[in-house]
């Protein structure tokens, strides 16, 4: 344990940098003006348990905000802690599907460091809702890969009540409705119809549920709908994002933000001399313009190299 987070800590050394955004202040106001209402928001049992109002991340900045204010350091302790824990239950799930200890490591630390995802511990504005969502949602798999393996219904059952949980924090788990069902088709034989729904019966009920009472608070909404349409709507840059994202950030998997940052500065340095060093325009061209291509050609990089190296393998086998 103490070996992760110290490496943690080295790798995301910026931390002690970290300052409340206008989301924190936002919520402490609400906090301080609501009180306990600020986590019931004045709703049904049953919205607060079923639909995707985030009770649970609520529920925790009311705590944190009630016993330590604004001492930025217990949230820092509070997001690492949590991190360190979903990184061992990230090396736990890799193990349970792989059986190799040496992938579910590098699975574990990748997670750890990897700079895509640190927003979600390092920005205090969503660490409540999405850092023990990730909990949950890694412990319901878990339980669900143990469920395949010794189709214990107790397995099953700790698992829908892991995804439930992890619902009430923020929707990440959502996907586990459709991995479940492909995992089980793709390591057990395939199931007939009738069989799949007597055998995954608590999963698919829950499914069933969340998806009416979702349906139905799309359908007819509470309040008034409000449309804010910016230069960056659009189905054309949807698309485009939904391509370029996972491609961009390949590289951040292996190279963490601070070093991508460190270089797109020295590219502009070296090749946009007028730009003067510590200015807005400098920081916008770093940022917003050269990082974003460097990350597209680092990662271009590394999948023709490991596409090299599993071809190279695959001839010598």
């Amino acid at each position: 344990f103490i070996a992760p987070a110290g490496f943690l800590l080295w790798v995301f050394y910026y931390i002690s940098g970290v300052y409340f955004q206008q989301d924190e202040w936002h919520a402490f106001g609400t906090i301080l003006s609501q009180g306990i209402r600020y986590v019931t928001t004045d709703q049904s049992i049953p919205t607060l348990l079923l639909s995707g109002d985030r009770v649970g991340a609520r529920a925790v900045n009311y705590v944190l905000f009630q016993w330590f204010g604004i001492a930025s350091s217990a949230y820092v302790i509070f997001s690492f802690g949590l991190h360190l824990i979903n990184a061992a239950l990230v090396i736990l799930v890799a193990y349970a599907m792989l059986k190799e200890k040496l992938y579910a490591c590098l699975a574990g630390y990748l997670f750890l460091i990897n700079s895509v995802g640190s927003e979600a511990y390092l920005w205090f504005g969503t660490s409540g809702g999405t850092v023990p969502s990730l909990t949950f949602t890694l412990l319901s798999l878990y339980f669900f890969i143990r469920y395949t393996e010794s189709h214990q219904l107790r397995l099953q059952i700790l698992s829908v009540l892991f995804l439930w949980v992890s619902l009430l924090f923020k929707e990440i788990g959502l996907m586990l409705f459709l991995f479940f069902p492909l995992y089980t088709y793709i390591k057990n034989r395939p199931l007939s119809i009738v069989a799949w729904i007597k055998e995954f019966f608590p999963l698919i009920l829950y499914g069933t549920i969340v998806v009416l009472f979702r349906a139905h608070e799309i359908i007819f909404p509470e309040g008034r709908p409000v449309a804010l349409i910016t230069s960056q709507s659009g189905l054309h840059l949807i698309l485009f994002n939904a391509v370029s994202y996972p491609i961009r950030t390949f590289s951040q998997l292996f190279i963490p933000a601070p070093v991508m940052y460190a270089l797109s500065n020295v590219i502009v340095r070296v090749f946009f001399p007028a730009i003067a060093p510590f200015t807005t325009e400098f920081d916008i061209a770093s940022y917003e313009r050269v990082a974003p291509i460097l990350s597209h050609i680092l990662s271009a990089g590394l999948l023709i190299g490991l596409f090299t190296l599993s071809l190279s393998l695959f001839k010598k086998e």
